[in-house]
């Protein structure tokens, strides 16, 4: 939970959240179009 705190305090969760969900979309995307 400590990881957590610090990566939140350090990088705010919009910028982490975005990039997550981005990369991730196009990936399900992708497989559930297929």
């Amino acid at each position: 939970m400590t990881s957590l705190t610090t990566g939140k305090d350090r990088q705010p969760p919009d910028v982490k959240k975005p990039t997550e969900v981005g990369s991730f979309t196009p990936d399900a995307d992708q497989s559930n179009r297929e």
